[in-house]
């Protein structure tokens, strides 16, 4: 652990000494850093404390892989976004993805999505924070509030000092700690099985729980009633069907217009560089996934070869337990510093979009005749205060979870979901701005309040209606499909600005 931390802080510093201190440097690295840098740190950040810790509890509760299947609308979405919106805003010159949506729609507009950005991305990485201080607190004690507090404080020291082009690198070295923290995990579960990993494979096979592919046969329900195919596609988050549309239209969100992820794209060297690290690391994340997946069908195997009853614990914890109470020194260590470094990627890519957003395009403008360097200063300012408000969000909702939380809540669940409340609204809005000549700065606005509406009772479904009859991934293309005509709904005003067809 005192290792880890030590080389991503010095890797931080050394960044932070080399960097000039303008405010471009600190938002977009100069747009230079290499496509391999920014490929790795688009990986490390999609592989949140939610893929360490809810992946393998996925495999671990489903008895399959279906998981995987996100995947293919996934790279069928970044190859979409390659070709055509990421080269789109390397040639406008974006800061942040909403100064797109000023130039199309006007100010109001860009206002409203960068406010409706920072609110889904606050509750989605608060949410994210607390899975991995959870964990982190399960195997070596001291509360979940200190675990909060401790990993916002460290992410925040290189991200607000360093800027963009520090949470980059650093993110390469938390990449690589990550993989050796899940390597160091199917390892102990091979030494742990009677014949290592033979004994699991062989296990999966006969049990079937590396199947990938679900087509959601219908069971009849209490009443006796078969539920139709359709209602079945709708109500089941691992139907092929659910799962690859799904896979694709959030990927088209949060890779288009969620500045946490499309931030590291505007530093690459050229729009094709960008599309080139957003397509390769569709694809690389295929085998990573891989990996946690066959460490949740471990923990399965293990428990069947001791006559454990897979409920008798709860899969929310499953990683946690096992380091606890089976790894040994030095290994342990190497898992922790691997969750470690989940929560670190996650959380000062957080930080850093939030603060260029808030910076950009939510604060008043400064004036010509300010320095660059006192821009700069004020970006930092602003991304330690986002820094703070993640960690007191991460803490509200550990209070929450400690107090009326249902104990089988899954959390992955709920990060996965979190930013669908208003992923949808920015798709539907930006949608609009690409695809047609329509919309205006209060159609976009009034889109975006509808679309988020929409996505805030599909949310609630459970607490409206006792049951969830349209399973998150879904939440996406409906509410994206009514902010879409929301905004089409008003005759265009910014003509001059407009994508060319």
């Amino acid at each position: 652990m005192g290792l880890y931390g030590a080389v991503a802080l010095a890797i931080g510093i050394w960044i932070t000494r080399r960097s000039s201190s303008g405010a471009n440097e600190f938002l977009l690295g100069g747009r230079r850093v290499p496509t391999a840098a920014v490929l790795f740190s688009l990986v490390a950040t999609e592989l949140s404390a939610a893929t360490f810790v809810g992946v393998p509890s996925g495999a671990y509760g489903a008895v399959a892989w279906t998981y995987l299947q996100f995947g293919i609308g996934s790279i069928l979405a970044r190859v979409v976004l390659a070709i055509w919106v990421i080269p789109l805003y390397h040639r406008r010159r974006v800061r942040t993805v909403y100064e797109f949506i000023g130039s199309r729609f006007g100010e109001g507009a860009r206002r409203a999505t960068a406010i409706t950005f920072l609110i889904g991305r606050w509750l989605a990485s608060s949410v994210r924070l607390f899975i991995a201080a959870e964990a982190f607190s399960l195997v070596i004690g001291g509360g979940v509030d200190r675990a909060i507090i401790g990993c916002g404080v460290i992410a925040a020291l290189y991200s607000v000092s360093g800027g963009i082009r520090a949470v980059i690198w650093t993110d390469a070295w938390q990449g690589a700690v990550l993989l050796a923290g899940a390597i160091a995990l199917l390892a102990a579960i091979a030494e742990a099985a009677p014949d290592g990993l033979g004994s699991i494979f062989e296990w999966a096979r006969s049990h079937d729980a590396t199947r990938v592919f679900s087509f959601g046969a219908a069971t009849a329900g209490a009443t006796g009633d078969t539920p139709s195919w359709l209602a079945t596609i709708f109500a089941s988050s691992s139907h092929i069907v659910t799962a690859v549309l799904g896979g694709f239209f959030l990927t088209l969100a949060t890779h288009s217009t969620d500045h946490d992820m499309v931030q590291r794209l505007l530093t690459a060297k050229s729009g094709r560089s960008g599309g080139r690290a957003l397509i390769l690391s569709g694809f690389v994340n295929v085998p990573v996934v891989v990996l946690f997946l066959a460490i949740g069908t471990g923990f399965l195997a293990l428990d069947d070869f001791a006559g454990v009853t897979r409920s008798a614990e709860p899969s929310r914890h499953v990683v946690a337990h096992f380091v606890k109470e089976t790894m040994a020194a030095p290994w342990r260590g190497v898992v922790i510093a691997g969750l470690f470094a989940a929560a670190m990627s996650s959380l000062d890519s957080a930080i850093c979009a939030m603060g260029a957003t808030w910076s950009v395009d939510v604060c008043p403008p400064m004036r010509q005749s300010e320095p660059e360097t006192r821009e700069a200063w004020r970006e930092r300012r602003n991304a330690l205060g986002v820094a703070v408000a993640l960690i007191v969000g991460s803490l509200g909702f550990a209070s929450y979870d400690r107090h009326f939380a249902d104990p089988s809540l899954s959390l992955v669940e709920v990060a996965l979901s979190a930013m669908t409340v208003v992923s949808g609204a920015l798709l539907g809005v930006f949608g609009a701005g690409f695809l047609t000549r329509r919309g205006s700065s209060r159609g976009a606005v009034i889109g975006l309040l509808s679309g988020s509406v929409i996505g805030a009772g599909l949310f609630s479904q459970k607490l409206l209606l006792g049951t969830v009859p349209i399973s998150w991934p879904w939440w996406i293309p409906i509410s994206g499909a009514i902010t879409f005509f929301v905004v089409c709904s008003f005759r265009g005003e910014h003509q001059a600005s407009q994508v060319p067809a």
